[in-house]
This record gives structure tokens, C-alpha cells and sequence, in this order.
């Protein structure tokens, strides 16, 4: 193995510079969280900017990481631990295996903690994460326990019918036990709950929508259908499905022996994509539904809770990802109902669905996102072609009501021809598209002879990334950004921008760049004087020395983070000759290290990780869209939040 290779991946490695023994908090949070998500390695003999330094004595060091982990993991979690070396360095590699007794806690200093893997980031479990590896390390599911309904109440018409009329054979009363609708003892199980005719379960609802145009926001009429439907679970099926065939048209080509019908979406991806959102969410987080929202070029089904892995989609090979159900009792009476097949081969249907359309292109291929606590499947219309799917801009004045009713954050896709990138990025997918669409707006922005406090700040997903003074070099051939603008208007004609250059070449040397994917995003207003936000990208805070144009630059191990926050902050409201109260704005960092990144080529101390925030709700909702920090507009400073 080579050492390098695991350097810099964002979630399934952690490192160390060394072993610290007073404070294994510090790195036994790594083991937890590798434990009880989906595994992973900890690399002793790396700095935080990814140096190799090595270590002293490994073999000592090897011991005493064995021994710490035996006293402060309960349980021990399994591990393997190896020597790498590089040249005369030698470095300890912890390989911790997905753990089956979950949860496993950190024991020390009178703390009793479960971590979780967030991003790059071991942070404690929330409490509904903690349900989760406590009945995964029972062994059982939340479909699977009693219910606090009684079953005699219960009616399971629905569910006969369908089953009589997919199957060809009735349902008997010994197959409620058999399916798990009630336990051995004649108790109504969750799954039975969410699969009677009028299922009590209250959060288990769909809600769909026909969406005016091609956001959420798109015009004078912002919905063409809206329905929310409740009941059993089939009910649910049906009831979606149906809603996107009756908000669909199926075009047809005559051909010598009849016609080739060609649907807007294929019937069977649809009801997969059902299907996976149903049974595979999250039913222990209240407050939250199944929503299926159509656009003019598009639908996205959205099912809360990630991936039952843990695992992010982001690089992933879909047709190689092993099957984990979050709820097998529903999986399989949904098999029985042959809706769906036991062995777990959604994402290949769906991708094998648009693959056999008659009108497929690359450009259409569906899009499955997943985080810790959200999945979304995008399929895009499969009989349009990109002419019939023209951008239709987005006008300034559909902002009335305030920016809570429209986007304030784009997500953005990109696929390259080649795996390298231009180092000064930013210039590349910003400037290229605004200086196309809004010659007005590059010159406001982009003047060279004037200089203007930008309100933007940005991301990027950099699969694999290594930096060279002229080039990114990534391991994929793709990569995506978050873009925020505090200026709806602005941000209006940013979307409007990108989406001229949709599917259009960039203008980029020896490489070929293309925008594949560009969503516009509502993120929900900020209710709560007091966060714990995790930084996206590196928090840059700077004092600039205007008299030999110099630059000092402050991180969160400095006794003078806060208060250099605090002054970037009061420059970047004068400038923008807004008034507000920053009297009680703190920062305070929770779990976050300093990090090297680069400005403009030279590099530049920064942050990453969670901190603790306070202020007035009008400047956090401010600083969420425009940032914090300095050197914003080139991809540092931006946020969000986690509780």
C-alpha cells in the first residue's frame, strides 16, 4: 500500500502526527465513528496538511494504540493494525472494520460518547443516530418492533388486494405473522402500522407536487398539481406513481410493424424510485415526509435518512454498491408483492430503465445523492431532447415575499474530459459563465480597475485532489460545487448564467468541462440565536497590511481567531454599508484544526471542522448565504448547519 494514496480522502481516513496518550479522545473518536458507520483508517505519522513526518518508535507506538483502544472502546471494536513506510519514515495504520455491535462508545474523562462520521469530520451522535446503532447492534429494525397500536384495530384491505391481485394467491390470517405485520405474540408491529388502510402512523405521508417551470420558484402559478396523500404504505405506491403518470405524457414514433411509445419517465424507474423511497427511509425521524416534486425537465423523489451504510454516493461505482435494508420486513413484503426483488437491484434498474429509451443520452442518466441523513433520486424527462429542455431564466422580480420563498443555494455538477483542472478554478466556472450571459454583472464584479465586496461564497468536491502550482489533478473525472449569494437578485442571474452553459463546453486548456447538473436549493431559514455549523470549505480570516499590501492570517488554534472574525466581519458590513448589530456574534471552535489551503496560488493558513456560533437571527441568516471569513468568493467560508 502506498501511503500517499490514503492522504486526503475526505471520509474513510483520518490521520494523526502522533500518538497522543494523555488525550485519546483525540483520535479514539476516529474509532468509534469508523465503527459504527462503515469503516475505516487511521494513519498515525501525518500532520493535519497531509506532511509526512513518521514516527519515532513505531513499534511502541503500535502497542500503546492496541492498548487504548482495549480501555477506552466499549465494545472493542475490531482492528487491524500494519506498518507502512515511506523511504525512512514509518507510519502506524489502524484498519477499523464496521462494527456489529453497535453503539460503540468512547470511555474517558467521566464521558460516555458514541461518534459518527460526518464528511471528515467524528462528531457525537445525535440522538435519533444513536436509536439507529442501538437497534443495529440488537440485531433488530424498526420495522420490527411492537407498535403502540393495538391490531384489532387495524384493517388490511388494501394490502389483501394487492396481494391477491399480484400474486394470484389469498392472504390468510397466518400470514400476518409470517409477513411481520404482528410479532409471536399477536402484537402490531411497526411495519403492520405503516401497511394497514388507515396507517396511524402520522409522519408517514407522500407529498407531491407539480412544480410551475424548472424550480420551486418559477413564476406566477408556482404549482400546476399539488396533492399529499396518507394510509398504508401501498397506498402510498400507488398514489405517487400515479401522480407522475397523470403530470406525464408518452410521445409516440410510428415505425414499419406499429409504433415506439416513448414516456416522459419509464414506468419502471419510477416505481422503483418509489418503491426505494418508501421502504428504505428513515421512519424514526418525526417531522419529516416522502415528497416527489416534478419540474418541466425532470422529477426528484426525496426519502429522509441516507444511505443505511452511512456511505456517501459521491464517486461511487452504484452498480457495485451492496445492498443494506433499513427495513427488511418492508423489503420483504414489498418482494412479496413483487414490487420490488429481495436481492437489492434498484439502482441497476432504474440506470437499465433510461438505458433501453429510445431517445437516451448520457445526459439523462439519473442522479442518486445520499448523505447521513437525506436521499434524493433525480430522473430527467428520458423523450426530451436538450432543445426542448431550454433554460427558462428565472426573472428578479419572482422574489417578492423575501428570499425564503425562492433559491438561495445552487448545487452544480460538472464532468471533465480529463482528470486536471486549472488551479485558479474559480476564475473558470464563475467568470466563464457570467461573462456570457450578463456583461453587466462581469463588470460589476470582475472590473480590474475597481473593487467591490462580493456577497457570494462557494465550495467545491474535489474527488481525490492533489495540488500543483498550474493544475488540480483529480482521481475522477468529475466533481461538483455548493454556490450561495447573500444578493437574490444576483443570485438569480448566477442560475440564470450556469444555466445558459448547461451541457456547453468551458473554455478551459487541454480539457473539455461541461455542466451536467444544476439544482437550485431552498435552505430552510435560520430560527435559533445559537449553532453548531460545520465549515464546508476552510474558514480564511486575514489582516490585511494596506502599506506593503501584506497578509496575516489567523485559525482557530490563535488566541485571536474570535476577535479577527469579529473585525472580518465588521469590514465586510461597512463595505457593504449594512448596518447590524454584531455585538453579540462569537465564534468558538467545537472540533476544528487549522489546515494550509491556497489563495490565489500562495498558500494560506485556514479552518476546518465545527464550531459554535451565536448572533442575531438577520446577520446568521446574512452569513449563511454570504459566508465567513475572508477570500469567500474563491471557495472558502461557507457553512451550514448542523444543529
Amino acid at each position: 500500500m502506498d501511503i500517499k494514496q490514503l492522504i486526503g480522502e475526505a471520509t474513510d481516513y483520518d490521520k494523526k502526527v502522533a500518538l497522543e496518550e494523555k488525550k485519546p479522545k483525540s483520535w479514539c473518536k476516529s474509532i468509534s465513528a469508523f465503527a459504527n458507520c462503515f469503516g475505516g483508517k487511521l494513519i498515525f505519522g501525518v500532520s493535519n496538511d497531509s506532511e509526512l513526518v513518521g514516527l519515532a518508535d513505531a513499534e511502541s507506538d503500535a502497542e500503546k494504540i492496541s492498548e487504548i483502544i482495549k480501555t477506552h472502546l466499549n465494545p472493542i471494536p475490531e482492528f487491524k493494525l500494519s506498518f507502512e513506510k515511506d523511504k525512512d519514515k514509518t507510519f502506524v495504520i489502524v484498519e477499523v472494520m464496521k462494527g456489529q455491535q453497535t453503539p460503540y462508545y468512547y470511555e474517558g474523562d467521566g464521558q460516555l460518547i458514541a461518534f459518527m462520521r460526518i464528511g471528515n469530520e467524528s462528531v457525537p451522535a445525535t440522538p435519533l443516530q444513536l436509536r439507529e446503532l442501538v437497534l443495529r447492534g440488537s440485531g433488530e429494525s424498526y420495522d420490527s418492533l411492537k407498535s403502540r397500536y393495538d391490531f384489532s384495530n387495524m384493517s388490511f384491505t388494501k394490502l389483501k388486494s394487492v396481494y391477491k391481485q399480484r400474486t394470484g394467491n389469498a392472504f390468510e390470517d397466518t400470514d400476518y405473522e409470517s409477513f411481520g405485520l404482528i410479532d409471536e405474540k399477536g402484537n402490531l408491529t411497526n411495519a403492520g402500522a405503516l401497511l394497514a388502510d388507515e396507517s396511524p402512523v402520522r409522519h408517514s405521508r407522500l407529498f407531491c407536487t407539480r412544480w410551475n417551470g424548472l424550480t420551486k420558484a418559477s413564476g406566477i402559478v408556482d404549482a400546476l398539481d399539488d396533492k399529499e396523500y396518507t394510509g398504508s404504505l401501498v397506498t402510498l405506491l400507488q398514489a405517487g406513481t400515479d401522480f407522475v403518470r397523470n403530470n406525464s405524457k408518452k410521445a409516440w414514433r410510428k415505425v414499419d410493424d406499429g409504433r415506439i411509445e416513448m414516456p416522459d419517465y419509464p414506468d419502471r424507474a419510477v416505481l422503483e424510485g418509489v418503491v426505494n423511497a418508501l421502504i428504505h427511509r428513515n421512519y424514526m425521524e418525526i417531522g419529516s415526509e416522502v415528497h416527489i416534486d416534478m419540474f418541466d425537465d425532470r422529477i426528484e423523489i426525496y426519502s429522509p435518512g441516507g444511505m443505511v451504510s452511512g456511505i456517501s454516493l459521491e464517486g461511487k461505482d452504484l452498480l457495485k454498491i451492496p445492498s443494506k435494508r433499513r427495513n427488511p420486513i418492508l423489503a420483504d413484503i414489498f418482494s412479496r408483492l413483487k414490487y420490488m426483488e429481495r436481492r437489492g437491484s434498484g439502482f441497476k434498474k432504474i440506470l437499465a430503465d433510461y438505458e433501453g429509451q429510445v431517445e437516451f443520452d448520457e445526459t439523462k442518466m439519473p442522479v442518486f445523492e445520499a448523505d447521513n441523513d437525506d436521499f434524493i433520486l433525480t430522473l430527467y424527462k428520458a423523450n426530451a431532447t436538450i432543445k426542448t429542455r431550454k433554460h427558462q431564466p428565472i426573472n428578479h422580480s419572482q422574489q417578492k415575499g423575501g428570499t425564503k420563498n425562492i433559491m438561495n443555494e445552487l448545487k452544480l455538477e460538472f464532468q471533465l474530459e480529463t482528470t486536471e483542472l486549472p488551479a485558479e478554478l474559480d476564475k473558470v466556472l464563475l467568470k466563464a459563465a457570467v461573462e456570457k450571459y450578463s456583461p453587466a454583472l462581469f463588470e460589476k464584479l470582475y472590473n480590474k480597475t475597481s473593487s467591490v465586496m462580493k456577497t457570494y461564497c462557494l465550495s467545491m468536491y474535489l474527488p481525490g485532489a492533489r495540488f500543483t502550482p498550474e493544475k488540480i489533478l483529480l482521481s475522477q473525472n468529475r466533481f461538483s460545487m455548493t454556490f450561495s449569494d447573500a444578493d437574490m437578485g444576483e443570485l438569480i442571474e448566477f442560475y440564470n448564467a450556469f444555466a445558459v452553459m448547461k451541457y456547453k463546453p468551458y473554455p478551459m486548456n487541454q480539457n473539455s468541462m461541461k455542466l451536467m447538473s444544476l439544482k437550485a436549493q431552498r435552505i430552510p431559514e435560520i430560527k435559533d440565536t445559537e449553532l453548531i455549523i460545520k465549515m464546508k470549505s476552510a474558514l480564511i480570516v486575514r489582516n490585511h497590511n494596506s502599506e506593503d499590501n501584506s497578509d496575516k492570517y489567523y485559525t482557530c488554534e490563535d488566541a485571536e481567531f474570535e476577535k479577527m472574525v469579529t473585525e472580518n466581519l465588521r469590514i465586510f458590513l461597512e463595505k457593504l454599508n449594512l448596518e447590524m448589530d454584531i455585538s453579540s456574534f462569537s465564534i468558538m471552535p467545537v472540533k476544528a484544526k487549522k489546515v494550509v489551503t491556497k489563495v490565489w496560488g500562495r498558500p494560506a493558513d485556514g479552518s476546518i471542522g465545527i464550531f459554535k456560533i451565536t448572533g442575531t437571527l438577520e446577520l446568521l441568516n446574512l452569513l449563511r448565504m454570504a459566508g465567513l471569513g475572508s477570500r469567500r468568493s474563491i471557495g472558502h467560508g461557507q457553512w451550514e448547519v448542523i444543529y
